[in-house]
């Protein structure tokens, strides 16, 4: 049996005979170098999952990669060069350094090379530091609670006493595990990019101090680094006298001055609390204004007010903490800082506490705290309906739901029902002309909830209704029924009575204000007034009287095509007539404007209108009264 073929290799490496350390930029040339190994099979057979792996010298190391190899397979004949690339280490001597390469195949077949190169030795920077102060001692100063020699300045001169170039040397100040000391940035400071044997540079911070109760010695450390390079610090010590200590004291003081009673009144006929119109918006606000008082031995520094506001009134400005004025208090002086609060209004009297705590850099915070009585304020009005209203059968009758002022309940929302004779009126609508709600609000609506009881509703769009006099909150037009054939020569009343509480198919409906549901109370409590309504029949005139109010039946009557109305206002109003046909339809509106108090005379031209019975109608904010006019032609 002959011998069986078998692949051999020849291994040879390559590198570069030595390495050159360059003083100037702290590098060996070159770095990193290329380590070639050439394998090559000599066999005659074909060498299979080749393993190709290096050793190094400790003074040399691989970049990148792993020190193996794999090479698939390789041909009789064939060569085949792989490429290392190797970083030298840096010492301070010099080294002859192997670099060995070895392959085996899958059958052990196997083969080496080693080659040899001179490391030069190293170089190396040495940072030497001298640290120092503009001052061994601060200067205490007790008015302005500092010191006359602050800040002082730190300075640090580096020299490199190395053979080679540093590169990249910083330096960093630290207060060294105090708080006393207060270094002003930049706390990194760059040294040089580059520092050359011998070369030195210098680098300086300010540094301040924290006013100090107790007196003593602190110390600054200097730490400086470059690249490849240990780092190395020095240290620096300042005496740091006691600058002694403030005392803060402070009062809590209620403005206007008209709180000094300790009560925050409410006035009924503004709506709102006594106090200063805000300046955000059109309410009352009061001052609290917290004076400080520095009863200690030192400036007290950047003094600082916190309120702390208590249920039931409201912070009207964006901050809940604000510096004193002045900001630093000299001993024996003092500061203030005032905040504006807008108080909540609750149907009951409340005490109110107000808790403020005043703090400093350099003091203990401290806290005051006073209380004022915020004086309750419920929310009442009352709903009255007039009881001389009057109306001859078949006439239509405009009956006013007056409202109280209300500048102290605000009104955005009403439900009220109402109970009426129907053998003597029948309900036909409701209306908001020439009314408190006449603006801004949708307009009433009504449901009837059974025969002779119905209800009416509205609610604003806008701003609630605030007003500071009684006026017509809604009209209620009514049909009189009564006084017909047998009926002509006798009149009739019937009772417009408020119902408070009703019930329709198990059902609550309640008569309200600001309730936007028909079985809940609203905030405001209700009085109520009712009212009546006389109707007569058909051959009796109603007359209905007010004080100093007055609407005159036209002259002439019948009239073609001109009359003159006539009318009087007992006192300055906003005064509305109108010409309704027979049918409630209104022709002509003759007058809509405020007027003052006293008699006018209108002139009516009914050119154009058929001949029939039309009614003319005088309404002011407090009164309301219809009379009737023939047209023939």
């Amino acid at each position: 049996v002959p011998p069986a073929k078998a692949a051999t290799y020849e291994v040879t490496c390559s590198a570069p005979p030595e390495l050159i350390f360059d003083d100037m930029t702290g590098r060996y040339i070159p770095d990193p170098f290329s380590f070639r190994v050439t394998v090559t099979n000599t066999g005659e057979s074909a060498g299979r999952n080749l393993e190709l792996s290096v050793r190094l010298h400790q003074r040399l190391t691989l970049e990148g990669g792993t020190n193996l190899r794999a090479i698939p397979s390789l041909a009789p004949g064939e060569s085949i060069t792989v490429e290392f690339f190797v970083r030298p280490v840096a010492k301070v001597v010099e080294a002859l350094a192997d670099l060995c390469a070895s392959v085996v195949d899958e059958n052990g077949n196997n083969a080496d090379c080693c080659t040899e190169l001179r490391v030069a030795a190293a170089t190396t920077a040495f940072l030497d530091l001298g640290c120092s102060s503009s001052v061994d001692s601060l200067v205490a100063d007790t008015q302005r609670g500092g010191y006359e020699n602050a800040p002082f300045d730190v300075t640090v001169a580096v020299t490199n006493n190395g053979e080679r170039l540093a590169t990249n040397v910083t330096a960093r100040l630290t207060a060294y595990g105090n708080n006393d000391l207060l270094v002003l940035p930049p706390i990194v400071q760059p040294v040089a990019d580059q520092l050359a044997s011998g070369e030195s540079m210098t680098v300086s911070w300010q540094v301040n101090a924290v006013p100090l109760a107790i007196g003593g010695d602190r110390e600054l450390r200097i730490l400086v680094s470059g690249d490849d390079l240990p780092q190395t610090d020095c240290i620096v010590s300042v005496y740091v006298p006691a600058v002694g200590t403030p005392v803060l004291d402070c009062n809590v003081l209620f403005m206007p001055e008209a709180l000094d009673d300790g009560v925050l009144h409410f006035d009924m006929d503004t709506g709102d609390f006594e106090g200063r119109r805000s300046p955000n918006g059109n309410y009352s606000v009061f001052d609290l204004r917290t004076v400080i008082y520095n009863v200690g031995d030192a400036r007290a520094n950047d003094v600082a007010v916190t309120v702390l506001p208590p249920d039931g009134v409201t912070l009207d400005e964006p901050n809940a903490r604000k510096d004193a004025t002045p900001g630093d208090i000299q001993i024996g002086a003092s500061g203030e800082a005032t905040f504006r609060f807008r108080p909540v209004r609750l149907p009951v009297d409340m005490m109110r506490a107000f808790r403020v705590q005043v703090s400093s850099r350099n003091a203990t915070a401290v806290y005051c705290v006073d209380s004022i009585l915020v004086q309750g304020a419920d929310r009442v009005a009352t709903l009255r309906i007039p009881g001389d209203q009057v109306g001859q059968y078949g006439d239509k009758l405009y009956v006013p739901v007056f409202i109280s002022p209300t500048i102290a309940a605000k009104v955005q929302t009403y439900r009220i029902n109402v109970q009426f004779d129907p053998d003597i009126v029948q309900f036909y609508g409701a209306t908001n002309e020439g009314t408190l709600t006449q603006h801004g609000w949708n307009g009433p609506r009504h449901s009837m909830l059974g025969s002779g009881l119905v209800r009416i509703e509205d609610l604003t769009t806008g701003s609630p209704l605030a007003t500071r006099e009684e006026g017509v909150l809604v009209y209620l037009i009514f049909e009189a029924v009564y006084g017909s054939a047998e009926q002509e020569m006798n009149y009739a009343q019937s009772a417009l009575s408020f119902i408070a509480v009703a019930t329709v198919d198990g059902n609550t409906m309640l008569t309200t204000l600001n309730s936007f549901h028909d079985d809940k109370h609203g905030d405001i409590a209700l009085n109520l007034e009712d009212g009546m309504v006389t109707v007569s029949g058909e051959c009796i005139v109603p007359l209905q009287g007010g004080a100093g109010f007055a609407l005159e039946q036209n002259q002439p009557n019948p009239f073609n095509p001109v009359t003159r109305i006539s009318y009087t206002l007992a006192k300055d109003t906003r005064a509305k007539l109108t010409v309704y046909d027979a049918l409630g339809r209104e022709v002509r509106r003759l007058v809509d404007e405020p007027q003052a108090a006293g008699q006018y005379t209108v002139l009516f031209d009914a050119s154009g209108l058929p001949s029939g019975t039309y009614i003319y109608k005088l309404e002011t904010t407090h009164h309301a009264e219809t009379k009737r006019m023939v047209l023939t032609r």
